[in-house]
């Protein structure tokens, strides 16, 4: 009838986070408990009125939990919406023969991926998500031999999992693949699918579940932007296309404003046509992809349903939204760094006038955290990414992680290794998200494309992944945040990210201090003084003459390093 379809996705990994927070605590019923879970999990109140009526109904208690007790988690899913296009090519998946392999092909930031995972969690399926890069190598499909306190074990790939346990295996960017992984594959394409495990020393195939299913996505080659340091595949041979059923899906179309109508309706239902038409005006204007389009009516929505342990916090925070929206701009700099707690932290020097530049890298940097999206700050080297992140780290009570990246840098690293008495020691990364706090990938561009791969799930907002030749899953609390710092190729060694790794970040981009702004830096660093009243001002007459100087000095050699 043309409508488009509401699908809920509540994420049973949030589940088990808010289970932990909650278990020590024990001051709740079960169906309360069950209220605050679950509530916490949704973003749509339509679907938590649901919710609350179903557990009142179980318990015979109707009516006497509020939706709104609790606050929705930040990193709580958003609901998806099937337009007629999505509709017919779920029900084409649906009809077509599980046996039977599907390749999705559609342009960058389209959604084919989050259509897969909306027709999943319709039919209530898992889905085992693999982000191929021309570095995955046949071991992320087999499994391999890991680390164990008495002796290695076999630990099984993406297929082996998916294959004997009915899951959906999602092959992300499929055309970028190596030969050996496309041939390391070829058994499952063929129907019915088969898998051995040779590498093991089997010599019989396992059993394949009726429920499994494979779904591959890739662009089309002329859209892709890829990474010119790698070698990839540009197209792939017929023989391997013929062993797929192909589905081509060019996601939302972006140039009828029904469309953005329909999609803002469906998360902010009002009978102010006029307001609707303005806003989807201006959202069209700025020529969006799907994935972009979604981000943006995502994070709207996110930021009035902020998590906090107190209502009157989340109250407090919508008046100000609210308050400021109607005569300007939100400052979300303000909002997540008040003026008195940027007082105790006065080693960042953020100066609405003085360093324009960089408070407003400040308001975007706290926009994008609100939205609980990963960000990309690129620009030239000593220009303050990193500490603008540490800073508001301290502001916000977070811990920060880092990792430098360089050519060495490997995965464990990031996530741990073994110790050779067998324990685990985590690293950088898995302490951030077993904690909630935040990290950061300094000089991303440096780090190989073998790592970036492993972060895919992340970039995706799945809020958990595997960790490489372990087997276990990081499941991330609530407040990890991920950030990426880089110089980009203007730098020797660096390299281009690829254009479907970069798509995932909101990017800020940074420049060069100017002049009077490294001036304004250099007197407010100044340290306290114990001297007389008379000393003081000698002396700060004297420190302005130096940090002139100093500011002039700096700004030449930045001239004479970028002109080389």
């Amino acid at each position: 009838n043309g409508s488009i379809t509401h699908i809920y996705n509540c994420s049973y990994t949030l589940f088990w986070s808010v289970i932990e927070r909650r278990y020590t605590n024990d001051l709740t019923s079960l169906p309360q408990l069950l209220v605050e879970i679950y509530t916490s999990l949704c973003r749509n109140e339509n679907q938590r009125n649901d919710i609350v009526k179903h557990i009142s109904i179980e318990f015979y208690e109707l009516e006497s939990f509020p939706s709104n007790s609790v606050s929705p988690l930040s990193s709580a899913h958003a609901s998806f919406y099937l337009d007629d296009d999505a509709n017919r090519i779920a029900q084409f998946i649906l009809k077509t023969s599980s046996s039977q392999p599907i390749l999705i092909v559609g342009p960058e930031g389209s959604g084919k991926s989050h259509l897969v995972q909306a027709i999943a969690t319709l039919t209530n399926v898992r889905c085992q998500h693999l982000y191929l890069t021309p570095q995955t190598e046949p071991a992320a499909l087999v499994g391999s031999l890991v680390p164990h306190p008495i002796l290695p074990q076999w630990h099984d790939g993406a297929v082996r999992e998916a294959i004997t346990k009915g899951h959906w295996l999602i092959l992300e960017n499929f055309s970028e693949a190596s030969s050996a992984v496309l041939e390391r594959l070829n058994p499952v394409l063929e129907q019915p699918p088969q898998w051995v495990k040779l590498e093991n020393n089997e010599v019989e195939p396992v059993r394949v579940s009726p429920n499994f299913r494979i779904i591959a996505t890739m662009s089309p080659p002329a859209g892709r932007l890829q990474n010119t340091s790698i070698e990839t595949n540009h197209e792939l041979s017929p023989a391997l296309y013929n062993r797929f059923s192909i589905i081509n899906y060019q996601g939302l179309n972006l140039s009828s404003k029904d469309i953005y109508k329909e999609l803002f309706m469906s998360y902010f239902p009002t009978n102010d046509d006029q307001l609707v038409n303005y806003i989807c005006e201006e959202i069209q204007s700025e020529h969006m992809t799907a994935r972009q389009l979604v981000h943006f009516i995502d994070s709207y929505e996110l930021v009035f349903n902020i998590d906090s342990t107190t209502k009157t916090k989340t109250t407090n925070i919508k008046q100000h939204l609210e308050k400021q929206a109607k005569t300007k701009s939100v400052n979300f700099f303000d909002l997540s760094a008040t003026i008195e707690v940027r007082q105790k932290h006065r080693e960042h020097i953020i100066d609405p006038i003085s360093t324009s530049g960089r408070y407003e890298a400040a308001k975007r940097l706290c926009a994008s955290i609100i939205c609980s999206r990963p960000v990309l700050l690129e620009g030239p080297a000593a220009t303050g990414k990193t500490s603008l992140v540490e800073y508001l780290a301290q502001c916000n009570g977070k811990i920060l992680y880092r990792v430098n990246n360089t050519k060495g840098t490997t995965v464990q690293d990031y996530f741990g290794s073994y110790m050779p008495n067998g324990e685990f020691l985590y690293g950088a990364l898995s302490r951030a998200m077993l904690d909630g706090h935040w990290f950061v990938a300094d000089e991303f561009d440096l780090a190989e494309p073998a790592m970036m791969n492993v972060l895919y799930p992340i970039l995706e907002g799945q809020h958990h992944l595997t960790v490489p030749n372990t087997g276990q899953t990081l499941i991330a609390r609530d407040g990890f945040r991920f950030f990426a710092t880089q110089n980009g190729t203007s730098y020797v060694g660096r390299k281009q990210l690829p254009k479907t790794l970069r798509s995932r970040f909101l990017e800020i981009h940074f420049h060069e201090f100017t002049k009077e702004e490294l001036e304004f830096i250099i007197i407010q660093r100044k340290l306290p003084s114990t001297l007389s009243a008379s000393f003081q001002a000698r002396f700060n007459d004297d420190l302005k003459q130096v940090a002139s100087r100093i500011a002039s000095t700096v700004t030449i050699l930045n001239q004479y390093i970028l002109e080389k």
